[in-house]
């Protein structure tokens, strides 16, 4: 019979730091999952058009929950709208080099460039499905916290309502 040290002991070892790795492990990752920083768009303006897009800048606030801030080195998104069953371009943007705050708020503007004929498209959608359209934001987001830059792709759908 082999003892605490022996073969079958290290391999008793390995598999119960594993598992409170593991359990550790989740533990972080819900946690940072808890913190993540959350973006609520709060306004639009019109910035410009053109016989083919309509420019416009969304305003948003960041709230971070965190105790450290991060530089945003850039943020690039697109916005598709459902048609049937697939998702339809509707515009891109890209903001590059900002701040985000430390546990608060951070207001910061989004450019947004729309197609227009894809807008029309969108509102004909809108109105044959009663005032609702799916629309889907995806991008990713490049950050610099200290020393380490990170990209994190995301990607929300949300339901728009247009009162008649």
């Amino acid at each position: 019979m082999k003892g605490p040290g022996g073969r079958g002991g290290i391999v008793l070892w390995g598999v119960v730091l594993a598992l409170l790795l593991a359990s550790g492990c989740r533990a972080v990752r819900e946690r940072v999952e808890a913190l993540k920083p959350t973006v609520e768009v709060t306004g639009a303006t019109v910035r410009g058009v053109t016989p083919t897009n309509l420019v416009i800048e969304a305003q948003a606030r960041i709230d971070n929950p965190n105790p450290v801030g991060a530089h945003v080195e850039s943020v690039t998104y697109d916005l598709f709208y459902k048609r049937g069953e697939a998702w339809a371009f509707l515009g891109k943007g890209e903001k590059k080099d900002f701040q985000i705050r430390p546990k608060g708020s951070t207001a910061v503007d989004l450019p947004l460039t729309l197609d227009n004929l894809s807008l029309v498209q969108a509102m004909g959608t809108t109105l044959a499905q009663g005032g609702q359209l799916e629309i889907k934001t995806s991008g990713k987001v490049t950050v610099t916290v200290g020393p380490a830059s990170f990209t994190i792709p995301f990607e929300e759908v949300r339901t728009a309502s247009v009162a008649r």
